[in-house]
């Protein structure tokens, strides 16, 4: 088991650098996490030979690598708007915008970022106000710049919808001209969401801060401490180059490697 786990993380390494063309980029499993380095890609670890833990991770590592590969950090950082809330929406406009760019590139890549936000939509249980917005937004644009079903959206985040129409439909057909354009993309979108005011729609109600106060208690520190710990498992630190596209055939070998190594960890030898 240990070897399999071996491979499969050695597969996973060689294909960050594929895609980024980075050799010396770090790839870091769990611990060990470098959020400040420009050369360093970080992702949960894998101790499991369940299929759904290499889905996830092939996912979020082609997400890390296509961050290398299309986005540039001084250009993301420049047109970054006013609010903790609205940063984070400019980081999934940004997310959505090169993990679109690299699904039209490699088909590959856009299988697996297909089946991980599915699986992903379909586990959405969030209560708090601020993580439906988040949640709401994203799958909102990530729905017309994939295409994918909005079935699950109108169904869990109605209450978002109006909202999100009057303020970004419009714009959709905008943003996806320009989606090759970082620079444009970046001050198109901020803009937008700084004029949805989400700092104010969110301002808790009198009932809302009690219910805060209450997740500040010292009881509840404790379980946030480990849900912080979890969410961070979902971060993805890098930025900068890229391999050509007639170079991504080295990329489709660790693919394949991957796949071999999920059909072993899947089979009953293992399990046993």
């Amino acid at each position: 088991k240990e070897d399999l786990l071996s491979n499969f993380k050695a597969a996973i390494v060689s294909t960050v650098r594929s895609i980024s063309r980075i050799e010396n980029v770090n790839v870091n499993f769990g611990k060990g996490r470098e959020k400040d380095s420009k050369l360093s890609v970080n992702l949960p670890e894998v101790t499991e030979l369940k299929k759904i833990n290499f889905m996830n991770t092939r996912a979020q590592a082609d997400s890390s690598a296509l961050k290398l590969k299309y986005s540039d950090k001084k250009i993301f950082e420049k047109f970054m708007p006013e609010g903790n809330v609205s940063k984070k929406l400019y980081e999934l406009a940004e997310k959505i915008r090169y993990e679109k760019l690299g699904s039209i590139e490699f088909e590959g890549i856009k299988k697996n970022l297909d089946n991980y936000y599915s699986n992903k939509l379909k586990e959405i249980k969030g209560k708090e106000t601020e993580k439906n917005i988040l949640n709401a937004f994203e799958n909102y644009l990530r729905s017309y710049f994939t295409k994918s079903d909005t079935k699950n959206f109108d169904s869990q985040f109605k209450p978002f919808k109006k909202e999100l129409d009057k303020n970004l439909k419009k714009e959709i057909t905008t943003l996806k001209k320009i989606i090759g354009d970082q620079k444009k993309f970046n001050s198109t979108i901020s803009k937008i969401i700084s004029t949805m005011n989400i700092e104010e729609s969110i301002e808790p109600n009198e009932n809302q801060r009690d219910e805060l106060k209450q997740k500040d208690s010292p009881q509840n520190s404790e379980k946030e401490d480990q849900k912080d710990k979890s969410e961070e498992n979902d971060e993805m630190a890098i930025d900068a180059l890229s391999p050509d596209l007639d170079e991504f055939a080295k990329d489709s070998d660790n693919d394949d490697q991957i796949i071999e190594l999920e059909q072993e960890a899947d089979s009953p030898s293992q399990r046993n």
